[in-house]
């Protein structure tokens, strides 16, 4: 995965990164940077990406056969102090299965939760705490 090429020792995120990827890089990041700034991480903090997190050329080992609650997105929410839902334009993240099963994973752990998005280069957060 692209993380083990950062960091030789395993790392846990701080923030799990729920998303659909059909939304624009740009906007994805500048969700994360506006995350960033709301809370004073100076560019410091660990997000879990799932592309990022996974390896892509093993994808069914990464996933296993065990079902969503043994998957490596269930580890890292439970291992996250909280979410990041980043809301594109049309809201499709809203109608994604996985996304939902992220979030409501969240909802019962009663962790932080964050919705942000972006707007003609601006990041606007929204959150529960």
């Amino acid at each position: 995965s692209f993380a083990e090429l950062l960091w030789s020792e395993e790392r846990a995120a701080e923030w799990f990164v729920s998303h659909f990827w059909g939304e624009p890089v740009v906007d994805f990041v500048t969700c994360l940077n506006a995350h960033d700034y709301r809370y004073n991480l100076d560019g410091g903090g660990l997000y879990w990406v799932c592309a990022h997190a996974n390896s892509q050329t093993h994808i069914g080992e990464e996933l296993g056969t065990q079902g969503p609650l043994c998957s490596p997105f269930f580890r890292a929410l439970d291992l996250a102090k909280g979410a990041v839902l980043v809301v594109d334009s049309a809201s499709e993240v809203t109608r994604r299965m996985w996304c939902g099963f992220e979030n409501v994973v969240i909802a019962r752990q009663r962790k932080e939760f964050v919705m942000a998005t972006a707007r003609e280069g601006t990041g606007y957060t929204l959150t529960s705490a």
